[in-house]
């Protein structure tokens, strides 16, 4: 089964997440969202995509701090 990332009209830009450990949300209250096992990334004004190869994953854009661990040999900032 072949799974699309967005809809083309989205105009969406994805860039690999193999490199990403755990990626942290942190939002206002100190609450966090952790995502693991990231595959692609796309991150714009209004919201962070995350596929992690079975699930899809929506975080909106009302954190106010997003961290993640840069394995071996990744790059640090892609977006």
């Amino acid at each position: 089964m072949q799974i699309a990332l967005s809809e083309p009209k989205l105009k969406l830009k994805f860039v690999s997440a193999n490199d990403m450990g755990e990626i942290i949300f942190t939002y206002s209250g100190y609450d966090t969202v952790t995502i693991t096992g990231s595959l692609m990334i796309s991150v714009d004004s209004d919201f962070c995509r995350i596929w992690d190869g079975t699930k899809a994953h929506l975080i909106p854009r009302t954190w106010i701090h997003m961290e993640w661990d840069v394995l071996n040999g990744g790059t640090a900032f892609k977006f």
